[in-house]
């Protein structure tokens, strides 16, 4: 079951931190997908999914984030 979170009402500086992490992801997804080893992105984007998940402290694998009335993540 996927889990909803938005993260509007949270602590802005909470809210900076996840959306940052959110956007480091995003750019490396962005040029692994031009690189000639996408192997080595691969850990930092699990790196920052995980770092998302531990600054919102949950655990659960399916998890959909909401700012502002759009899905920023995954």
């Amino acid at each position: 079951m996927v889990r909803i979170i938005e993260i509007d009402g949270m602590d802005s500086r909470l809210q900076f931190d996840v959306r940052l992490q959110i956007a480091l992801r995003r750019n490396a997804m962005g040029i692994m997908a031009h690189s000639p080893d996408p192997a080595r992105f691969r850990e930092y984007i699990k790196e920052r999914d995980l770092r998302i998940r531990k600054l919102l402290n949950t655990e659960d694998e399916d998890i959909r984030i909401v700012y502002s009335g759009r899905e920023i993540y995954p």
